[in-house]
């Protein structure tokens, strides 16, 4: 029988001590953090349960008061957390609750350069370990919640196969969770656990929701976008894409077990805006609105601009939502706009760039099999054009006929090839010149 490891033993220990209740001495980006995830937790149970669990709700409320009282930013940080209880007081709607909280969140994140995403691509093996030595005897080795341990504890542990949880929690709110524990609940804090180890054992728990088969080419979701996105949010976005109903499940399941993992990110000009969006959200966050701005025009001119010939070739409308989806980015972050605003715009512009990135996958593939079709047809001829050579009694024009046999049949599909063709756009790296044709639509991202 396999012993319990020392941190199920804290578990048991400490289940009912309230230990995610803060800490006076702690440091108080610790204590933003920790009570960024309680008013987070506070409003999604809030969402599920409503007033089933008032008394629960009205006490994690409270807490998050307590701890508000102890920080300096921002100004009005306890009376916003004073705003939230009145609200559950009132039973106020769900999503209202969800607005007023997401907007404190996006404060407190930005006052005290909270790290909402991992500095590097997590380890799958790492995280399937750490789960299964500290996770599985209470949420399961599927993550059903469904063992023995399980069945004993009060409340019941979170099955994460349950749409009910599992639609809505993000990688980011599972490293909060497994730091700061869950007051009232034998979920407790994990202290001895690192921030590397936390992140591996997140997206593990994510990944959990989806074992079947991958799609072969999801889009290229940045690991930033992946800590912060539900499975909710991911299905809400790939349902605006060009993608049967059928491969939704797939995408997601490849992007949580496949995308996550990756150590060399996906190279190109979309890839690139991709990332300096986020950088503009980070800026925004953290109120560094010229910086933001920054990153948003380089997002249009290293990423937009040298993908505008081919989008245009291939689907014009894409490249002009596209367009049009940054232009409202830049317009909302040099405007000021509310945080909930850019937000938004940030959303329409990533949604933007997975439709653009599909279609131009679509384009490739398309003109990978026409490739190949000619690479085939070449080969045919030029084994004909050989077949002739060898035939032929003057060495001469055998030899001449063999060398455009070679070419013809091998100089588009074997490795050689490549001395006979040129490269294509796509190969060079981001930072290579590329004459961009003008197009009829163009934004004004300068001023």
């Amino acid at each position: 029988m396999r012993s319990e490891s020392p941190f199920l033993t804290a578990f048991l220990i400490l289940a009912v001590s309230g230990v995610a209740r803060a800490q006076d001495d702690e440091p108080m980006p610790l204590q933003a953090q920790r009570l960024e995830h309680t008013l987070g937790h506070l409003a999604a149970d809030y969402a599920r349960f409503g007033r089933s669990e008032r008394k629960e709700h009205m006490a994690m409320a409270r807490e998050a008061e307590r701890i508000a009282k102890g920080l300096r930013a921002p100004p009005d940080v306890a009376a916003r957390v004073a705003t939230v209880r009145g609200m559950l007081d009132a039973s106020a709607p769900a999503e209202d609750v969800r607005e007023r909280v997401d907007d404190l969140r996006r404060a407190l994140i930005g006052a005290y350069r909270i790290e909402d995403a991992p500095p590097v691509s997590p380890s799958v093996t790492h995280g399937r370990a750490l789960y299964e030595q500290n996770c599985a005897s209470c949420h399961g080795p599927t993550g059903r919640a469904d063992t023995a341990r399980a069945a004993s504890v009060r409340p019941h542990p979170v099955n994460f196969r349950d749409p009910l949880f599992g639609e809505t929690l993000t990688p980011y709110e599972v490293t909060t969770t497994v730091r700061f524990g869950i007051a009232g609940t034998a979920m407790v804090p994990f202290a001895a656990l690192g921030e590397a180890d936390r992140w591996d054992l997140a997206f593990y728990v994510l990944g959990l929701r989806h074992p079947g088969p991958l799609a072969v080419d999801p889009p290229a979701y940045s690991l930033s976008e992946l800590a912060n996105r539900t499975d909710e949010a991911l299905r809400a976005e790939l349902s605006t894409v060009p993608l049967a109903a059928a491969d939704v499940e797939p995408t997601v399941a490849a992007l949580r077990r496949k995308v996550t993992y990756e150590r060399r990110r996906r190279r190109g000009a979309l890839a690139l805006a991709r990332a300096q969006i986020d950088r503009a959200r980070v800026a925004g966050v953290r109120g560094e609105r010229d910086e933001a701005l920054d990153d948003v025009r380089e997002a249009v001119t290293r990423g937009l601009r040298p993908a505008e010939a081919a989008l245009s070739s291939v689907d014009p409308a894409v490249g002009r939502a596209l367009g049009g989806t940054l232009a409202y980015l830049a317009d909302r972050v040099r405007s000021g706009a509310p945080p909930a605003e850019v937000d938004a715009a940030i959303g329409m512009a990533l949604g933007a760039l997975t439709r653009a990135d599909r279609a131009l996958d679509a384009s490739y593939a398309r003109a990978a099999a026409l490739h190949a079709a000619l690479g085939a047809s070449s080969l045919l001829a030029g084994m004909a054009l050989l077949m002739a050579a060898l035939r032929s009694r003057n060495r001469w024009p055998r030899a001449l006929l063999a060398g455009v046999a070679f070419v013809g049949a091998f100089g588009d599909t074997h490795p050689a090839g490549a001395l006979f063709a040129p490269p294509l756009a796509s190969d060079l790296p981001p930072s290579t010149p590329r004459s961009v044709p003008p197009t009829d639509a163009r934004h004004d991202f300068a001023s």
